[in-house]
């Protein structure tokens, strides 16, 4: 299975919620009928059968078992889970939203939650260097696999859904987890020689930007490569990591957004041909993608309309009927034929010909794209 193997591993912190069923509840579902035999969980090497419904039910009182039977659940046993900006321990209180233990996050009645975790690092002795990634996994194996063991097919309708269940998700890649975000770490203990890079150039164009930073490996043959990251006010996400080119394009990205930029270098210090350490963070440039002087313009629409109505409450009305002395309006909607997007601050040339032959020039396209001239006839 493509998952995480060691769910206790002292290096790694997974964020999750586990739900779970007390004693109590468990007893009062057997009186309501429920079969004692009912499996609460499974091995998740064997898929042995490791807690049953009866079992709880005859432990003493105040005795949980966690289970993914989630409608019939009846406690959070943990909920480690970052909480969003603003969260409010007093309003999470009342809606029973509370992080499990609820001191976590720094978590106090009357007060905020914290909206980030740290964690501390435990690098073996005398390790120098270390990647440190954030993964997403959207389906765990043991929520599948319960899923497809607890399916008894005592429901026609339902029978097969636990091996069709099981058989998409392992062919549809068991949603492995990947990374989100990663970083890496150089030991302060040991001295960096790595040397700082200048990033130079940050050109945008349509959906990208082109970056160019400063060749240290010419001066100093131990860098071994580079580094780049999206700078977010002082936090960084990592874009890629690259050999020895001193050129990067940050390609996919959204046309009008701000993207700044930082590299280090990758560097060898003690000769051995492998990376440990890695130098500070170089000067910020930011650039702003845009599709000027790239877009494949085209009027994706032409209509023609007057206006109706006095004064203030005059609006534009589509027709394409008009008397003699009649204003005409004509508007066009400019677009990117690339992404299909408006284009704004364009103008539109318009050529009537028939009795009368004229050339018109519109105003500046509209953030929508819609240029205007008016003719009169």
């Amino acid at each position: 299975m493509n998952t995480i193997l060691d769910l206790h591993d002292p290096n790694s912190k997974i964020y999750e919620a586990h739900y779970g069923m007390t004693q109590e509840w468990a007893a009062t579902l057997t009186s309501l009928g429920y079969p004692e035999t009912l499996p609460l969980s499974y091995d998740r090497e064997t898929g042995a059968v490791t807690h049953t419904l009866g079992e709880l039910a005859a432990l003493p009182a105040g005795t949980s078992f966690e289970t993914f039977h989630f409608v019939l659940n009846n406690q959070v046993v943990k909920d480690n889970r970052i909480p969003p900006y603003g969260f409010s321990y007093d309003e999470a209180k009342v809606r029973n939203a509370l992080p499990i233990p609820t001191n976590q996050y720094g978590g106090s009645p009357g007060g905020t939650y914290n909206y980030w975790d740290e964690v501390s690092l435990n690098p073996p002795s005398g390790a120098s260097y270390a990647d440190i990634k954030l993964l997403y996994q959207p389906t765990s194996w043991e929520y599948i696999q319960f899923l497809t063991l607890a399916n008894n097919g005592s429901i026609p309708f339902l029978a097969q859904e636990g091996v069709n269940l099981l058989d998409a998700w392992l062919n549809t890649g068991m949603a492995e987890p990947y990374v989100m975000s990663e970083t890496s770490w150089h030991s302060t203990t040991q001295a960096c020689m790595a040397p700082t890079p200048t990033l130079l150039t940050a050109i945008p164009s349509n959906q990208q930007v082109d970056l160019e930073w400063s060749n240290e490996h010419t001066t100093y043959p131990s860098v071994l490569g580079y580094k780049i990251y999206y700078d977010q006010a002082g936090k960084y996400q990592f874009v890629n990591q690259v050999g020895l080119t001193t050129t990067f394009t940050d390609t996919n990205i959204t046309n009008g957004s701000e993207y700044c930029y930082v590299v280090s270098t990758l560097y060898d210090s003690d000769g051995d041909g492998v990376i440990d350490c890695e130098s500070n963070l170089s000067n910020i440039l930011c650039a702003v993608p845009n599709n000027q002087g790239q877009a494949q313009v085209s009027v994706s629409e032409l209509v023609t309309g007057k206006l109706t109505g006095k004064g203030k409450n005059q609006t534009f009305t589509l027709t394409t009927l008009f008397a003699a002395g009649d204003s005409v309006i004509f508007q066009a909607k400019v677009v990117d034929t690339s992404t299909g997007l408006p284009i704004p601050n364009a103008t539109v040339d318009i050529t009537i010909t028939g009795p009368e032959t004229v050339t018109l020039i519109s105003g500046l396209s509209d953030s929508a794209g819609i240029a205007e001239a008016t003719w009169g006839t």
